[in-house]
Protein backbone atom coordinates (compact mmCIF):
# COMPACT_ATOMS: atom_id res chain seq x y z
CA UNK A 1 0.00 0.00 0.00
CA UNK A 2 1.56 3.60 -0.95
CA UNK A 3 1.98 5.46 1.84
CA UNK A 4 0.38 9.40 1.72
CA UNK A 5 3.41 11.71 1.29
CA UNK A 6 2.42 13.00 4.80
CA UNK A 7 3.58 10.36 6.44
CA UNK A 8 6.93 10.33 5.02
CA UNK A 9 9.97 11.70 7.62
CA UNK A 10 12.27 14.40 5.86
CA UNK A 11 15.75 13.71 5.55
CA UNK A 12 16.01 16.90 7.20
CA UNK A 13 14.35 15.52 10.22
CA UNK A 14 16.57 12.92 10.71
CA UNK A 15 19.15 14.81 10.45
CA UNK A 16 18.18 16.99 13.31
CA UNK A 17 18.06 13.86 15.22
CA UNK A 18 21.22 12.74 14.69
CA UNK A 19 22.76 16.51 15.35
CA UNK A 20 19.91 16.85 18.49
CA UNK A 21 21.33 13.13 20.12
CA UNK A 22 25.15 14.25 19.74
CA UNK A 23 24.14 17.80 21.38
CA UNK A 24 23.02 15.90 24.01
CA UNK A 25 26.39 13.85 24.19
CA UNK A 26 28.32 16.68 24.09
CA UNK A 27 26.49 18.46 26.99
CA UNK A 28 26.85 15.23 28.53
CA UNK A 29 30.61 15.34 28.49
CA UNK A 30 31.00 19.33 29.06
CA UNK A 31 28.69 19.21 32.91
CA UNK A 32 31.19 17.98 35.78
CA UNK A 33 29.35 15.49 37.53
CA UNK A 34 27.02 17.26 40.17
CA UNK A 35 27.02 20.47 38.51
CA UNK A 36 23.23 19.92 36.38
CA UNK A 37 20.07 21.34 38.88
CA UNK A 38 19.75 18.94 41.81
CA UNK A 39 21.83 15.67 39.84
CA UNK A 40 23.55 14.42 42.98
CA UNK A 41 20.05 14.09 44.87
CA UNK A 42 18.97 12.56 41.55
CA UNK A 43 22.09 10.00 40.90
CA UNK A 44 21.96 9.30 44.70
CA UNK A 45 18.64 7.83 44.54
CA UNK A 46 18.81 5.68 41.41
CA UNK A 47 22.27 3.74 43.18
CA UNK A 48 20.40 3.56 45.67
CA UNK A 49 17.88 1.44 43.95
CA UNK A 50 20.54 -0.29 42.70
CA UNK A 51 20.96 -2.00 45.26
CA UNK A 52 17.99 -3.73 45.79
CA UNK A 53 16.79 -1.10 48.31
CA UNK A 54 12.70 -0.19 48.15
CA UNK A 55 11.93 3.34 47.24
CA UNK A 56 12.11 5.56 50.10
CA UNK A 57 9.58 8.06 52.13
CA UNK A 58 10.50 11.49 51.47
CA UNK A 59 12.25 12.15 54.24
CA UNK A 60 14.12 9.00 54.74
CA UNK A 61 16.73 8.97 52.72
CA UNK A 62 20.33 10.58 53.06
CA UNK A 63 22.50 10.59 50.23
CA UNK A 64 25.30 7.38 50.06
CA UNK A 65 28.60 7.77 51.08
CA UNK A 66 29.75 6.81 46.94
CA UNK A 67 27.75 9.55 45.45
CA UNK A 68 28.50 12.20 47.77
CA UNK A 69 32.20 11.66 47.45
CA UNK A 70 32.41 11.87 43.63
CA UNK A 71 29.88 14.66 43.42
CA UNK A 72 32.25 16.56 45.64
CA UNK A 73 35.05 15.90 43.54
CA UNK A 74 33.66 16.78 40.78
CA UNK A 75 32.59 20.31 41.98
CA UNK A 76 34.61 22.89 40.87
CA UNK A 77 35.14 25.90 43.38
CA UNK A 78 33.15 24.07 46.01
CA UNK A 79 32.36 27.35 48.03
CA UNK A 80 29.21 27.65 46.28
CA UNK A 81 28.31 24.99 48.46
CA UNK A 82 30.35 24.68 51.38
CA UNK A 83 32.04 28.02 51.59
CA UNK A 84 35.26 26.59 50.75
CA UNK A 85 36.93 28.22 47.83
CA UNK A 86 40.16 27.87 45.28
CA UNK A 87 39.38 24.43 44.47
CA UNK A 88 38.97 23.59 40.48
CA UNK A 89 38.99 21.34 37.77
CA UNK A 90 42.28 21.54 36.36
CA UNK A 91 43.96 19.10 34.33
CA UNK A 92 46.68 18.92 36.62
CA UNK A 93 44.28 17.93 39.39
CA UNK A 94 42.30 14.91 37.61
CA UNK A 95 43.28 11.47 39.33
CA UNK A 96 44.20 8.92 37.21
CA UNK A 97 41.57 7.22 35.53
CA UNK A 98 42.83 3.87 36.15
CA UNK A 99 42.84 5.00 40.12
CA UNK A 100 39.34 6.19 39.97
CA UNK A 101 36.92 4.03 42.55
CA UNK A 102 33.85 1.77 42.17
CA UNK A 103 30.58 2.63 43.83
CA UNK A 104 32.11 0.11 46.41
CA UNK A 105 34.97 1.48 46.79
CA UNK A 106 33.81 4.79 47.02
CA UNK A 107 31.63 4.11 50.33
CA UNK A 108 28.85 2.34 48.88
CA UNK A 109 25.13 3.37 49.78
CA UNK A 110 26.42 4.06 53.10
CA UNK A 111 24.63 6.96 54.11
CA UNK A 112 26.05 10.17 55.15
CA UNK A 113 24.27 13.07 57.05
CA UNK A 114 23.23 15.22 53.90
CA UNK A 115 19.49 14.47 53.66
CA UNK A 116 18.04 13.85 49.91
CA UNK A 117 14.82 14.93 49.26
CA UNK A 118 14.40 13.87 45.93
CA UNK A 119 11.95 10.99 46.78
CA UNK A 120 8.90 13.48 47.14
CA UNK A 121 8.98 12.31 43.34
CA UNK A 122 7.02 9.46 41.74
CA UNK A 123 9.13 6.65 41.43
CA UNK A 124 8.94 5.87 37.14
CA UNK A 125 12.23 7.60 36.41
CA UNK A 126 14.20 6.25 39.45
CA UNK A 127 13.58 2.56 38.81
CA UNK A 128 14.15 2.88 34.94
CA UNK A 129 17.41 4.42 35.93
CA UNK A 130 18.32 1.32 38.37
CA UNK A 131 17.39 -1.32 35.86
CA UNK A 132 19.93 0.22 33.61
CA UNK A 133 22.23 -0.12 36.60
CA UNK A 134 21.58 -3.68 37.48
CA UNK A 135 21.53 -4.57 33.78
CA UNK A 136 25.23 -3.16 33.04
CA UNK A 137 26.32 -4.67 36.42
CA UNK A 138 25.14 -8.04 35.80
CA UNK A 139 25.63 -7.82 31.71
CA UNK A 140 29.72 -8.65 32.37
CA UNK A 141 30.02 -11.18 35.22
CA UNK A 142 33.86 -11.35 36.23
CA UNK A 143 34.77 -8.72 34.07
CA UNK A 144 35.83 -5.49 35.58
CA UNK A 145 33.62 -3.35 37.23
CA UNK A 146 32.67 0.05 36.29
CA UNK A 147 33.86 3.32 38.36
CA UNK A 148 31.47 5.09 39.21
CA UNK A 149 31.81 7.82 37.03
CA UNK A 150 31.02 5.81 34.11
CA UNK A 151 28.33 4.25 35.84
CA UNK A 152 27.33 7.78 36.21
CA UNK A 153 27.59 8.75 32.87
CA UNK A 154 25.95 6.01 32.00
CA UNK A 155 22.97 7.18 33.31
CA UNK A 156 23.06 10.20 31.54
CA UNK A 157 22.94 8.58 28.51
CA UNK A 158 19.61 7.48 29.59
CA UNK A 159 18.72 10.73 29.28
CA UNK A 160 19.84 11.66 25.90
CA UNK A 161 17.79 8.19 24.96
CA UNK A 162 15.14 9.50 26.32
CA UNK A 163 15.15 13.35 24.81
CA UNK A 164 16.84 11.82 21.40
CA UNK A 165 13.06 12.17 19.46
CA UNK A 166 12.21 15.24 20.89
CA UNK A 167 12.56 16.43 17.10
CA UNK A 168 10.26 13.98 15.17
CA UNK A 169 7.99 14.53 18.21
CA UNK A 170 7.74 18.20 17.50
CA UNK A 171 7.99 17.44 13.42
CA UNK A 172 4.98 14.80 13.91
CA UNK A 173 2.79 17.11 16.04
CA UNK A 174 2.77 20.01 14.02
CA UNK A 175 2.51 17.66 10.81
CA UNK A 176 -1.21 16.01 12.30
CA UNK A 177 -2.15 19.72 13.08
CA UNK A 178 -2.46 20.59 9.64
CA UNK A 179 1.04 22.71 9.25
CA UNK A 180 3.25 22.99 5.65
CA UNK A 181 6.10 21.19 5.80
CA UNK A 182 8.40 24.18 6.44
CA UNK A 183 6.68 24.82 9.50
CA UNK A 184 7.06 21.37 10.27
CA UNK A 185 10.97 21.14 9.86
CA UNK A 186 10.88 24.52 11.70
CA UNK A 187 9.20 22.87 14.96
CA UNK A 188 11.97 19.94 14.75
CA UNK A 189 15.01 22.76 14.61
CA UNK A 190 13.64 24.64 17.91
CA UNK A 191 14.90 21.97 20.68
CA UNK A 192 18.37 22.71 19.22
CA UNK A 193 18.14 26.11 19.99
CA UNK A 194 17.57 25.55 23.56
CA UNK A 195 21.22 25.42 24.97
CA UNK A 196 19.16 24.75 28.91
CA UNK A 197 17.49 21.55 27.12
CA UNK A 198 20.57 20.32 26.25
CA UNK A 199 22.12 20.63 29.73
CA UNK A 200 19.42 19.18 31.79
CA UNK A 201 18.44 16.50 28.91
CA UNK A 202 21.91 15.14 29.18
CA UNK A 203 21.88 15.04 33.35
CA UNK A 204 20.81 12.55 35.84
CA UNK A 205 17.52 13.87 36.29
CA UNK A 206 13.46 13.59 36.32
CA UNK A 207 12.44 16.04 33.48
CA UNK A 208 14.15 14.21 30.71
CA UNK A 209 10.94 11.47 31.39
CA UNK A 210 8.49 13.50 31.80
CA UNK A 211 9.31 16.12 28.88
CA UNK A 212 9.38 12.62 26.63
CA UNK A 213 6.07 11.68 27.91
CA UNK A 214 4.47 15.09 27.56
CA UNK A 215 5.49 15.05 23.81
CA UNK A 216 4.14 12.15 23.21
CA UNK A 217 0.81 13.34 24.80
CA UNK A 218 0.90 16.68 22.51
CA UNK A 219 1.34 14.36 19.54
CA UNK A 220 -2.06 12.33 20.46
CA UNK A 221 -3.46 15.70 21.51
CA UNK A 222 -2.96 17.40 18.28
CA UNK A 223 -5.10 14.53 16.18
CA UNK A 224 -7.53 15.18 19.43
CA UNK A 225 -7.65 18.91 18.06
CA UNK A 226 -8.00 18.02 14.19
CA UNK A 227 -10.86 15.99 15.14
CA UNK A 228 -9.89 12.77 16.32
CA UNK A 229 -12.57 11.51 18.94
CA UNK A 230 -11.45 7.93 18.92
CA UNK A 231 -11.53 6.06 22.50
CA UNK A 232 -8.66 4.42 21.82
CA UNK A 233 -6.98 8.01 21.17
CA UNK A 234 -8.15 8.85 24.62
CA UNK A 235 -7.15 6.11 26.36
CA UNK A 236 -3.68 6.18 24.83
CA UNK A 237 -4.00 10.02 25.94
CA UNK A 238 -4.91 8.96 29.73
CA UNK A 239 -2.21 6.19 29.51
CA UNK A 240 1.61 8.43 28.70
CA UNK A 241 -0.17 10.97 30.44
CA UNK A 242 -0.86 8.50 33.92
CA UNK A 243 2.99 7.22 33.05
CA UNK A 244 3.71 11.11 33.01
CA UNK A 245 1.88 11.54 36.65
CA UNK A 246 4.20 8.66 37.93
CA UNK A 247 6.86 10.66 37.24
CA UNK A 248 6.52 14.60 38.22
CA UNK A 249 4.35 16.42 39.45
CA UNK A 250 3.78 18.99 37.26
CA UNK A 251 1.95 16.58 35.08
CA UNK A 252 -0.77 16.86 37.90
CA UNK A 253 -1.61 20.04 35.48
CA UNK A 254 -2.16 17.83 31.96
CA UNK A 255 -6.08 17.54 32.55
CA UNK A 256 -6.32 21.17 31.81
CA UNK A 257 -4.36 20.40 28.94
CA UNK A 258 -7.07 17.67 27.61
CA UNK A 259 -9.41 20.21 28.79
CA UNK A 260 -8.37 22.58 26.29
CA UNK A 261 -7.52 20.23 23.39
CA UNK A 262 -11.17 18.28 23.83
CA UNK A 263 -12.83 22.04 23.73
CA UNK A 264 -11.70 22.41 20.27
CA UNK A 265 -13.84 19.91 18.15
CA UNK A 266 -16.47 20.33 20.84
CA UNK A 267 -16.59 24.34 19.58
CA UNK A 268 -16.24 24.05 16.07
CA UNK A 269 -17.82 20.88 15.08
CA UNK A 270 -20.62 21.06 18.09
CA UNK A 271 -19.54 17.32 19.56
CA UNK A 272 -19.86 18.03 22.67
CA UNK A 273 -20.86 14.30 23.44
CA UNK A 274 -18.14 12.74 22.12
CA UNK A 275 -15.81 15.19 23.31
CA UNK A 276 -16.66 15.02 27.12
CA UNK A 277 -16.54 10.96 26.60
CA UNK A 278 -12.96 11.64 25.37
CA UNK A 279 -11.93 14.12 28.19
CA UNK A 280 -13.40 11.68 30.69
CA UNK A 281 -11.54 8.55 29.10
CA UNK A 282 -8.32 10.68 29.02
CA UNK A 283 -8.34 12.05 32.39
CA UNK A 284 -10.09 8.38 33.71
CA UNK A 285 -7.41 6.41 32.25
CA UNK A 286 -4.30 8.93 33.58
CA UNK A 287 -5.45 8.95 37.02
CA UNK A 288 -5.92 4.77 37.14
CA UNK A 289 -2.39 4.66 36.07
CA UNK A 290 -0.16 7.41 37.74
CA UNK A 291 -2.94 9.23 40.10
CA UNK A 292 -2.81 6.94 42.84
CA UNK A 293 0.65 7.61 43.69
CA UNK A 294 -0.61 11.04 44.70
CA UNK A 295 -3.79 9.84 46.38
CA UNK A 296 -1.05 7.98 48.87
CA UNK A 297 1.19 11.22 49.11
CA UNK A 298 -1.59 13.07 50.48
CA UNK A 299 -2.85 10.32 53.02
CA UNK A 300 0.55 8.83 54.00
CA UNK A 301 2.40 12.53 53.99
CA UNK A 302 0.10 15.11 54.35
CA UNK A 303 1.23 17.07 51.24
CA UNK A 304 1.49 16.45 47.55
CA UNK A 305 5.15 17.39 47.68
CA UNK A 306 6.44 17.48 50.68
CA UNK A 307 9.71 19.55 51.12
CA UNK A 308 12.88 19.47 53.58
CA UNK A 309 14.00 23.10 53.34
CA UNK A 310 15.66 26.17 51.02
CA UNK A 311 18.26 25.06 48.43
CA UNK A 312 21.63 26.51 48.89
CA UNK A 313 21.23 28.43 45.58
CA UNK A 314 18.93 31.17 43.24
CA UNK A 315 19.06 33.53 46.74
CA UNK A 316 18.59 37.06 45.87
CA UNK A 317 20.68 39.39 48.64
CA UNK A 318 16.85 40.86 49.67
CA UNK A 319 13.99 39.64 50.62
CA UNK A 320 10.98 40.02 48.22
CA UNK A 321 8.45 42.06 46.97
CA UNK A 322 4.35 42.69 46.21
CA UNK A 323 2.98 41.05 43.10
CA UNK A 324 3.79 44.07 40.90
CA UNK A 325 7.67 44.11 41.17
CA UNK A 326 7.74 40.37 41.20
CA UNK A 327 6.16 39.95 37.85
CA UNK A 328 8.98 41.45 35.60
CA UNK A 329 11.53 40.20 37.92
CA UNK A 330 9.94 36.40 37.37
CA UNK A 331 10.09 37.36 33.40
CA UNK A 332 13.67 37.92 33.51
CA UNK A 333 14.72 34.97 35.45
CA UNK A 334 12.43 32.67 33.80
CA UNK A 335 13.73 33.94 30.15
CA UNK A 336 17.35 33.21 31.42
CA UNK A 337 16.97 30.06 33.12
CA UNK A 338 14.72 28.71 29.80
CA UNK A 339 17.68 29.67 27.17
CA UNK A 340 21.01 29.01 29.37
CA UNK A 341 21.49 30.06 32.81
CA UNK A 342 23.51 26.73 33.65
CA UNK A 343 23.89 24.53 36.54
CA UNK A 344 23.60 25.82 39.77
CA UNK A 345 22.78 29.34 38.07
CA UNK A 346 27.25 29.54 37.80
CA UNK A 347 27.13 29.48 34.05
CA UNK A 348 25.25 32.15 32.31
CA UNK A 349 24.16 33.07 28.67
CA UNK A 350 24.97 36.64 28.42
CA UNK A 351 21.91 39.08 28.81
CA UNK A 352 21.83 40.30 24.81
CA UNK A 353 22.18 36.84 24.40
CA UNK A 354 19.10 35.32 26.49
CA UNK A 355 17.43 38.90 25.33
CA UNK A 356 17.67 38.13 21.73
CA UNK A 357 16.10 34.87 21.52
CA UNK A 358 13.32 35.90 23.26
CA UNK A 359 12.46 38.38 21.31
CA UNK A 360 12.58 35.78 18.43
CA UNK A 361 10.37 33.59 20.39
CA UNK A 362 7.92 35.89 21.09
CA UNK A 363 7.01 37.49 17.54
CA UNK A 364 7.36 34.20 16.25
CA UNK A 365 4.47 32.93 18.81
CA UNK A 366 2.61 36.37 17.86
CA UNK A 367 3.11 35.88 14.14
CA UNK A 368 1.46 32.28 14.95
CA UNK A 369 -1.42 33.27 17.43
CA UNK A 370 -2.14 36.91 16.77
CA UNK A 371 -5.05 37.57 14.26
CA UNK A 372 -4.62 39.40 10.68
CA UNK A 373 -0.85 38.76 10.67
CA UNK A 374 0.22 38.81 6.97
CA UNK A 375 1.56 35.08 6.17
CA UNK A 376 4.27 33.80 3.68
CA UNK A 377 2.75 29.70 3.40
CA UNK A 378 4.71 28.56 0.84
CA UNK A 379 2.94 25.31 0.02
CA UNK A 380 -0.05 26.39 -1.17
CA UNK A 381 -2.18 23.48 -0.85
CA UNK A 382 -2.19 23.32 3.29
CA UNK A 383 -3.41 26.52 4.72
CA UNK A 384 -1.86 25.53 8.04
CA UNK A 385 -3.20 24.87 11.44
CA UNK A 386 -5.49 27.56 12.75
CA UNK A 387 -4.77 30.12 15.82
CA UNK A 388 -7.56 28.16 17.89
CA UNK A 389 -5.72 24.84 17.22
CA UNK A 390 -2.07 26.18 17.93
CA UNK A 391 -3.73 28.04 21.05
CA UNK A 392 -5.05 25.01 22.34
CA UNK A 393 -2.17 23.18 21.78
CA UNK A 394 0.30 25.47 23.15
CA UNK A 395 -1.93 25.98 26.45
CA UNK A 396 -0.09 23.77 28.69
CA UNK A 397 3.01 26.23 28.30
CA UNK A 398 1.04 29.35 29.19
CA UNK A 399 -0.37 26.84 32.42
CA UNK A 400 3.11 25.84 33.63
CA UNK A 401 3.81 29.37 33.46
CA UNK A 402 1.73 30.50 35.79
CA UNK A 403 1.85 27.55 38.09
CA UNK A 404 5.58 28.33 38.15
CA UNK A 405 4.58 32.06 39.02
CA UNK A 406 2.51 31.29 41.79
CA UNK A 407 4.55 28.73 42.82
CA UNK A 408 7.74 30.98 43.51
CA UNK A 409 5.88 33.38 44.64
CA UNK A 410 5.94 32.65 48.48
CA UNK A 411 9.37 31.63 48.79
CA UNK A 412 10.58 34.79 46.99
CA UNK A 413 8.04 37.03 48.81
CA UNK A 414 9.25 35.43 52.46
CA UNK A 415 13.09 35.46 51.66
CA UNK A 416 14.25 36.64 48.09
CA UNK A 417 14.88 33.09 47.05
CA UNK A 418 14.56 32.28 43.30
CA UNK A 419 15.24 28.05 43.36
CA UNK A 420 11.79 27.48 42.49
CA UNK A 421 12.01 29.50 39.13
CA UNK A 422 14.17 27.68 36.37
CA UNK A 423 13.45 27.26 32.82
CA UNK A 424 13.87 23.16 32.83
CA UNK A 425 9.96 23.33 34.76
CA UNK A 426 8.45 24.37 31.22
CA UNK A 427 10.10 21.74 29.48
CA UNK A 428 7.24 19.43 29.65
CA UNK A 429 5.75 21.64 27.06
CA UNK A 430 8.80 21.93 24.84
CA UNK A 431 7.17 20.26 21.77
CA UNK A 432 3.87 22.93 21.99
CA UNK A 433 6.60 25.26 22.61
CA UNK A 434 8.25 24.65 19.24
CA UNK A 435 5.47 23.87 16.75
CA UNK A 436 4.19 27.08 17.96
CA UNK A 437 7.28 28.86 17.18
CA UNK A 438 7.75 26.52 14.46
CA UNK A 439 4.84 27.96 12.31
CA UNK A 440 5.19 30.99 13.73
CA UNK A 441 8.60 31.62 11.89
CA UNK A 442 7.25 30.33 8.54
CA UNK A 443 4.22 32.72 8.59
CA UNK A 444 6.83 35.02 8.60
CA UNK A 445 9.73 33.65 6.65
CA UNK A 446 7.96 31.06 4.14
CA UNK A 447 10.82 28.02 2.91
CA UNK A 448 13.19 29.77 4.78
CA UNK A 449 11.89 29.48 8.42
CA UNK A 450 13.80 26.25 9.40
CA UNK A 451 17.31 27.80 7.75
CA UNK A 452 16.97 30.85 10.06
CA UNK A 453 16.38 29.13 13.52
CA UNK A 454 18.93 26.36 12.38
CA UNK A 455 21.28 29.44 11.96
CA UNK A 456 20.45 30.56 15.07
CA UNK A 457 20.67 27.41 17.14
CA UNK A 458 23.82 26.71 15.61
CA UNK A 459 25.02 30.26 17.08
CA UNK A 460 23.41 30.13 20.63
CA UNK A 461 24.98 26.52 21.05
CA UNK A 462 28.48 27.31 20.24
CA UNK A 463 27.91 30.73 23.11
CA UNK A 464 26.53 28.11 25.76
CA UNK A 465 29.49 25.74 25.03
CA UNK A 466 31.99 28.04 25.36
CA UNK A 467 30.14 29.70 28.45
CA UNK A 468 30.43 26.00 29.75
CA UNK A 469 33.46 25.41 28.71
CA UNK A 470 35.00 28.61 30.53
CA UNK A 471 32.79 28.37 33.91
CA UNK A 472 33.37 24.77 34.67
CA UNK A 473 37.02 23.43 33.15
CA UNK A 474 40.11 24.36 34.58
CA UNK A 475 41.18 27.61 36.67
CA UNK A 476 39.18 31.33 35.87
CA UNK A 477 40.78 32.73 32.85
CA UNK A 478 42.41 29.90 31.14
CA UNK A 479 42.27 29.77 27.86
CA UNK A 480 40.35 27.74 25.46
CA UNK A 481 42.72 24.71 24.92
CA UNK A 482 43.12 24.47 28.79
CA UNK A 483 39.49 24.46 29.35
CA UNK A 484 39.17 21.57 26.93
CA UNK A 485 42.62 19.58 27.83
CA UNK A 486 40.99 19.73 31.71
CA UNK A 487 37.94 18.42 30.32
CA UNK A 488 39.64 15.89 28.71
CA UNK A 489 41.95 14.83 32.26
CA UNK A 490 38.46 14.87 34.08
CA UNK A 491 36.29 12.92 31.59
CA UNK A 492 36.07 9.09 33.03
CA UNK A 493 36.23 8.01 28.99
CA UNK A 494 39.73 8.16 27.04
CA UNK A 495 40.48 11.47 25.51
CA UNK A 496 39.70 9.83 22.09
CA UNK A 497 35.83 9.54 22.94
CA UNK A 498 35.09 13.39 23.59
CA UNK A 499 37.06 14.29 20.20
CA UNK A 500 35.39 12.14 18.06
CA UNK A 501 31.51 13.54 19.41
CA UNK A 502 32.99 16.52 18.73
CA UNK A 503 34.02 15.77 14.94
CA UNK A 504 30.36 13.63 14.61
CA UNK A 505 29.30 16.89 16.02
CA UNK A 506 30.75 19.04 13.41
CA UNK A 507 29.85 16.49 10.42
CA UNK A 508 26.08 16.37 11.55
CA UNK A 509 25.95 20.46 12.21
CA UNK A 510 27.03 20.48 8.70
CA UNK A 511 24.74 17.15 7.15
CA UNK A 512 21.49 19.36 8.88
CA UNK A 513 22.36 22.62 7.33
CA UNK A 514 22.59 20.86 3.56
CA UNK A 515 19.55 18.76 3.79
CA UNK A 516 17.72 22.11 5.23
CA UNK A 517 19.15 24.55 2.65
CA UNK A 518 18.01 21.80 -0.24
CA UNK A 519 14.69 21.77 1.50
CA UNK A 520 14.09 25.13 1.38
CA UNK A 521 15.31 25.38 -2.48
CA UNK A 522 13.46 22.67 -3.95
Amino acid sequence: MAIHRRSVVPRAVWALMGLFALLLLAWSLLAPLDDAPDEQGHADLIFHLATGASYPRWDERKVGHAVFATALTHRADVGKVLFVRGRWLTPESAAPRARRPTFSEAGGDRSTKIANQIPQHPPLYYEVGSVLLRAERKAGPGAEPLSLEREWYLVRLLGVLLLAPLPFLAWATARRLGAPPPAAVGAAVVPLAIPQLLHVGSAVNNDNLLTLLCGVVALLLAGVIRGDLRRSTALGVGVVAGLALLTKGFALVLPLWFAAAYAVPAWRSRRLRASAQGLAIATGAALVVGGWWWVRQLIREGGLAPSLGDRPYGRISHAGGEAVSYLPRFAGWMAHRFWGDFGYFDASLPIAVVAVASVIAAVAIAAALVPRLRTRWTVTEERGPARLELAALGSLFAVLLVVLAVKAYGPYRSSGDTAAIQGRYLFAAIVPFSVVVGVGAARLLGRWAPAALLAGAVLIQIDAMAVALDEWWAEPSASTGRSWDALLAWSPWPPAVPWTVLALLMIAAVLAAVTIGRLARA
